[in-house]
């Protein structure tokens, strides 16, 4: 991202729509770049603050051209990246600590999706047997017709037309 992130209306006619909210955007990417620099070390951070900075100010910059910057979608971004600009604009670039020794996380696991791994598990005797023993369990069943948390009909209402 430090070495090929482009301004996006240094090539807008690869926008369907070019307007005030990929400048906003933009400026969320500097911030990005500028709070990774907290995490970094030197000479990286230097870079990353550096070049966050530029992508800010570009970003007001390409704001600014449209003739009404303040839309919903560029407000809506702007009212939580534009204070973080503010901040690293008055010099809060606070270093965090370093973690204390190193960590070994292993290495990452190969992404199996649900379908393939429940169609592989019903291949095998075995599986197959395990999941008809989990079916046949009255316990999960309450599971299965319980409303969806933010789904539930409040009482008195069923939904249907109005009496």
């Amino acid at each position: 991202m430090l070495e090929f992130e482009v301004p996006y209306f240094d090539r807008p006619e690869q926008l369907e729509y070019p307007t005030e909210t990929w400048a906003a955007q933009e400026l969320r990417k500097a911030n990005v770049l500028r709070l990774a620099a907290a995490h970094a070390g030197e000479p990286l951070r230097a870079r990353l603050l550096r070049r966050g900075a530029e992508l800010a100010d570009r970003a007001w910059i390409d704001l600014f051209r449209f003739e009404r910057p303040a839309t919903t979608r560029a407000r809506a971004i702007l009212f939580t990246e534009a204070l973080k600009d503010a901040a690293f604009r008055a010099g809060h670039t606070d270093k965090v600590p370093a973690a204390e020794g190193e960590h070994e996380f292993g290495a990452p696991a190969q992404f199996v999706a649900q379908r393939r791994r429940v169609l592989s598990r019903l291949k095998s005797i075995r599986g197959l047997a395990a999941t008809l023993l989990r079916l046949a369990d009255p316990r999960r069943w309450a599971k299965a017709f319980r409303p969806a948390p933010g789904c539930e009909v409040p009482r008195g209402q069923t939904g249907g037309k109005g009496k």
